[in-house]
């Protein structure tokens, strides 16, 4: 109990969490999905927070903290703007958790380039088969991520990437906004 009550202690100081959680459940409210907020640990992504919506918890309690880097969208998104995470998934592998999720560097590489290109990313089917995530970057200055914001559901009823696509970026290029000149060297630098 006492290692909960010291998770929770240093949960509730993280700047990020904090300034992300009314921006969060604005997303939650607009989108109608789960909402994450994420960080890279290494070749893995690690949810800081997470907003259920009813089909989330249906969803998603199974799911961990952290995830591989390479079958998330908040994953990619932070790869595809910091090059050490995305090497440090390289240099672990790719893991198949679905039929549908990366298992090789060159798919790794061409999936980076289009979340570049694009500002976002999508992963269908690659965490759990019936799971559907849009993410955006919030960056620093110098346009590195080091956090990503994403909404999830399930599948058949997610709807519009369109729209969840607008709604995601602009709430990642909210908090950049927020945190700017506010947020830690080690989050920002």
């Amino acid at each position: 109990m006492r290692l909960f009550e010291l998770g929770q202690m240093a949960s509730d100081r993280f700047p990020l969490r904090r300034a992300a959680l009314p921006l969060l459940e604005e997303l939650r409210q607009a989108s109608g999905h789960t909402v994450h907020l994420s960080v890279a640990d290494g070749a893995d992504v690690v949810f800081v927070e997470r907003l259920h919506t009813l089909a989330g918890i249906r969803l998603m309690a199974d799911s961990g903290r952290r995830m591989p880097a390479h079958v998330t969208s908040g994953g990619k998104v932070l790869a595809a703007f910091d090059p050490a995470v995305a090497q440090a998934r390289r240099r672990a592998g790719f893991p198949r958790m679905t039929d549908r999720t990366i298992i090789s560097a060159a798919d790794w590489d061409r999936t980076l380039a289009d979340v570049r290109r694009s500002g976002i990313a999508v992963s269908i089917g690659e965490s759990h088969p019936q799971l559907t995530s849009v993410a955006a970057p919030v960056r620093n200055v110098r346009g590195r991520a080091f956090a990503a914001i994403s909404v999830a559901g399930p599948s058949p009823e997610f709807g519009d990437f369109g729209r969840a696509s607008r709604l995601v970026l602009t709430a990642a290029a909210k908090l950049s906004h927020t945190l700017a000149g506010r947020v830690s060297p080690g989050l920002a630098g």
